[in-house]
């Protein structure tokens, strides 16, 4: 009996876990989301020199 409380137990908080984990992914990655589909459909972005933004400013 106390086997299957425990197991179920573990289980509850594997589940918890990976829900986590799925939602710290979701969390960071669905911002970027449109950036992320520009850059995979080849439009590339140019790229930044903070010196040069630096004497703009």
């Amino acid at each position: 009996m106390a086997q299957h409380i425990l197991h179920g137990f573990g289980i509850g908080l594997l589940m918890g876990g990976g829900a986590a984990a799925l939602g710290v992914i979701v969390g960071s990655i669905a911002p970027q989301w449109q950036r992320i589909c520009r850059l995979a459909l080849g439009n590339v972005e140019p790229t930044i020199n903070p010196a040069v933004e630096e004497a703009i400013q």
